[in-house]
């Protein structure tokens, strides 16, 4: 399967508009697909569904964590105001990122989406997959240098520690739906599609 470069394609922001109503619908009831208890065996029947449960997860921790952030942020003298902005602006990033995650990894097959940019191929996934499992390592040993940085920061380490977990999951499942696709790592041709879907430029690989 070659990996294609869509260029300008206002479609691909319409296909990740006209995915959110179903994408709310695993928010609002998640674990459908996977019971949590199932969620953290190192082997799934559905990786896809496992990846889907993991990312919902991933946004119920980054909304807590915001939460928190804007507790401690007010209780230690910070404008209410600037609190709030601050926390409604991340529980948005947080859903942003966890629907275009889902949409880049199990609706696309791997892909990398930049505003109506977007590489898609399946070395993408060795990617996310490889990136995931390294954030997820580096913030959980982020989390250990904030257990005394304040009275309450020992709060905000257990939930920065919750969140690198699921990050090494989300990361495992990827690396898992990259292989179940092939485990490409050099596609045998790239492909450079226009506006309108058609093929402007293309080379073979191997």
């Amino acid at each position: 399967m070659p990996c294609v470069f869509h260029c300008l394609d206002f479609g691909l922001v319409s296909e990740w508009f006209n995915t959110s109503s179903e994408y709310l619908g695993y928010v609002k009831k998640p674990f459908q697909a996977v019971a949590l208890r199932d969620l953290w065996k190192c082997k799934q029947s559905d990786w896809d569904a496992a990846f889907r449960e993991w990312g919902v997860l991933q946004l119920y921790a980054g909304v807590a964590t915001a939460i928190l952030s804007a507790v401690i942020q007010v209780s230690r003298g910070g404008n209410f105001l600037t609190a709030g902005i601050d926390l409604v602006v991340r529980i948005i990033m947080s859903y942003l990122m966890a629907h275009l995650c889902w949409f880049s990894i199990v609706r696309k097959g791997g892909c990398i989406c930049c505003l109506i940019a977007c590489c898609e191929g399946t070395p993408i996934l060795l990617l996310w997959g490889a990136l995931a499992v390294a954030w997820g390592i580096l913030a959980l040993v982020s989390s250990l240098s904030y257990v005394t940085a304040c009275a309450y920061c020992f709060i905000d380490a257990i939930f920065t520690a919750i969140y690198a977990v699921i990050l090494l999951y989300m990361g495992i499942c990827c690396l898992h739906i990259w292989k179940k696709k092939g485990a490409e790592i050099i596609p045998p041709a790239v492909e450079v599609k226009g506006p309108e879907g058609g093929v402007i430029g293309a080379t073979q690989t191997a």
